[in-house]
């Protein structure tokens, strides 16, 4: 099944006979949804369209608390996670050794594709191995898109006592954040954070 942007210059003459590949997307949103300890993700989700996430908890979890790979499809602000709270590690571990000692977390991870759009998200207790508050380039171990891609982000909280890492640049280093509010790079609204490179020295930037 071809998935097509409704907002695209159709082509393909077997899809401008298809009336129904410019209908507008019906949003499939989640409310209220808690994931505590299980293992991989709280909550993960592959080839998303118009999906949003909205009030999610996520604490405890081994790799990354909330995922989204793939997010495309549909155009600005339809991927997105609103209204979260998102713990590394809670104080209820194994006081004999708990296996979130020997990973390092993300609590959100961003995709490798464009269009995604997380806004109201607190994070707390990520101060251990290389944990951090924000992952990049869900999946590029599995080179289907290399790209740079952009997410956006906005009103954006980190615990300043317990969050010593706010991203963490995933393979292959090339993910670009807008920080449409400046409360992650703290550099004013509209500014962006990307990996450093080099070439990246201008005045411009």
């Amino acid at each position: 099944m071809a998935i097509v942007h409704a907002n695209k210059n159709i082509t393909d003459p077997a899809l401008r006979q298809d009336p129904y590949h410019a209908n507008p997307s019906i949003p499939a949103v989640f409310r209220n949804f808690t994931g505590w300890k299980c293992g991989r993700n709280a909550a993960i989700g592959e080839r998303i369209g118009d999906v949003k996430w909205i009030n999610f908890k996520a604490a405890d979890n081994q790799r990354v608390d909330l995922e989204m790979s793939m997010t495309d499809y549909y155009g600005e602000a339809s991927a997105m996670i609103d209204d979260a709270l998102v713990i590394g590690k809670s104080n209820n571990l194994d006081p004999e050794g708990d296996v979130l000692d020997f990973v390092s977390p993300r609590g959100v991870e961003m995709p490798q594709r464009e269009y995604f759009w997380v806004k109201n998200v607190r994070f707390y207790n990520f101060n251990w191995n290389d944990a951090a508050a924000l992952g990049t380039c869900s999946h590029c171990v599995q080179p289907e898109d290399l790209g740079a891609r952009t997410s956006t982000i906005e009103q954006m909280w980190y615990d300043p006592a317990t969050v010593t890492k706010k991203i963490m640049w995933n393979f292959p280093g090339r993910a670009i954040l807008y920080d449409f509010d400046g409360t992650t790079t703290g550099l004013g609204p509209r500014s962006w954070a990307t990996p450093y490179f080099k070439h990246n020295e201008q005045p411009e930037c």
